[in-house]
C-alpha cells in the first residue's frame, strides 16, 4: 500500500513538472520585452515543441482600466500591439488563458505568461537578484528617473518627474541627497557606484502640462557592491570612524586590520588603540593590490553598554 501511494505522489510530481511551458520571442515568462520584438511578429509557441497555442488574452492596465483583448490564435492581433503601444515603459503586462492543445494525446491546458515593457526605468522596476547590478548600470547610463505606472487613475506617460530624492544607510552615513528635476546629481551617480546597501528611490514628484501633480511609489534599488569601494589615497586620508553610520548605535572605540583578500592574500591583525589607521596599517594598505578587499573589524559597544563588534569590507579601486 505505501509503495502504491509512494508511486501515486511520484507520478502527480513528475506530471507537474512536466507542465508545458510557453516562450514569446525567445523569451520567458518575466522577462522585458521591446516594441520591436512586439512588432516583430512572433507567435506565442510552446517549449520542447510539446503543443500549439490555440488562443490566448491579452491583460494590461492602461489609464486606471483594466484592458483584455483576445487573440483566436497564437499571435498578437493589431489591437493588442496598439495596447502594448500605450503601456508605460516598466509597466507589466500578461498574456491569460492561453489554450495549449498537446500533441501527446490532444488533450488541452492553459497556462499564463507575464512580461515588461522595455523603457527607461524598466531594469529599475525589476527589484531583485540579477536586475540589481543592471538596474544600477541603467540608472548610471541613463541617469534620469521618469515617470513610471502606480497603476493608478493617472496616464503616468503624460508626466514629467519634477523632484526625487535618493536615500540610503550605508556603512559610512545615512545619505539622503535630492534632485530639483529628473537628472540624477553627481552626488547621487558617486553613490550608485559605491553603495553597498540597498537604495531608495522617494518622493518622486511630477506634473503634467496642465500642471496636475502627483507623487508615485518609491523605486526600491539593490546594492551593486558587497563591499564599500575606495582608491588607496581615499582610505589613507579616511578615519575608521568613517564607516560607521550615524544610524548605527555602536559607540566604536577600537579596529583591526584583519586580512587582506585578493591579489594580496595576507593576514596582518594590526590593531589600533582609537579610531585612527596606525602606520603599520597605512604601509599593508599601500603594499596591497588594486582589486583587494580588506577586511577591518570594529569593536565597541551599544546602546546596552553591551560589547558589539562591526564587520566592514573596503575594496581598493583606482
Amino acid at each position: 500500500m505505501k509503495t502504491m501511494m509512494l508511486c501515486i505522489l511520484l507520478l502527480a510530481f513528475v506530471n507537474a513538472q512536466s507542465q508545458p511551458s510557453v516562450s514569446f520571442a525567445g523569451k520567458q515568462s518575466g522577462s522585458i520585452i521591446s516594441e520591436k520584438e512586439i512588432n516583430g511578429n512572433a507567435p506565442l509557441l510552446v517549449n520542447f515543441d510539446e503543443g500549439v497555442v490555440e488562443r490566448f488574452d491579452m491583460t494590461a492596465i492602461t489609464q486606471g482600466f483594466e484592458m483584455v483583448l483576445s487573440s483566436p490564435s497564437n499571435k498578437l492581433t493589431p489591437e493588442q500591439k496598439e495596447l502594448f503601444k500605450s503601456l508605460i515603459p516598466g509597466q507589466k503586462f500578461y498574456f491569460e488563458n492561453i489554450k495549449i492543445r498537446l500533441k501527446k494525446d490532444g488533450s488541452s491546458i492553459k497556462t499564463y505568461f507575464i512580461m515588461t515593457k522595455d523603457g527607461p526605468n524598466a531594469d529599475v522596476l525589476k527589484r531583485k537578484g540579477e536586475y540589481s547590478q543592471k538596474s544600477v548600470d541603467h540608472l548610471i547610463q541613463n541617469p534620469r528617473i521618469y515617470a513610471y505606472p502606480d497603476f493608478s487613475s493617472f496616464d503616468t506617460s503624460q508626466f514629467t518627474v519634477s523632484s526625487f530624492k535618493i536615500k540610503s544607510h550605508q556603512p559610512d552615513y545615512y545619505y539622503e541627497l535630492e534632485s530639483t528635476n529628473n537628472l540624477l546629481t553627481p552626488e547621487m551617480i558617486l553613490l550608485l557606484k559605491r553603495a553597498t546597501n540597498d537604495i531608495t528611490v522617494s518622493n518622486i514628484k511630477a506634473a503634467d502640462k496642465n500642471k496636475q501633480s502627483i507623487d508615485f511609489l518609491d523605486i526600491t534599488i539593490e546594492a551593486p557592491h558587497d563591499a564599500i569601494l575606495r582608491s588607496k589615497g581615499e582610505l589613507a586620508k579616511a578615519k575608521m570612524m568613517d564607516f560607521v553610520s550615524p544610524a548605527s548605535d555602536i559607540k566604536a572605540i577600537s579596529f583591526k586590520l584583519r586580512t587582506a583578500c585578493g591579489k594580496t592574500e595576507k593576514d596582518s591583525y594590526l590593531k589600533s588603540p582609537n579610531m585612527e589607521f596606525t602606520t603599520a596599517m597605512k604601509d599593508f594598505i599601500r603594499e596591497s593590490q588594486i582589486g583587494d578587499v580588506l577586511w577591518f573589524e570594529i569593536m565597541g559597544k551599544n546602546g546596552m553598554g553591551e560589547e558589539q563588534n562591526m564587520q566592514v569590507n573596503v575594496k581598493l579601486v583606482n
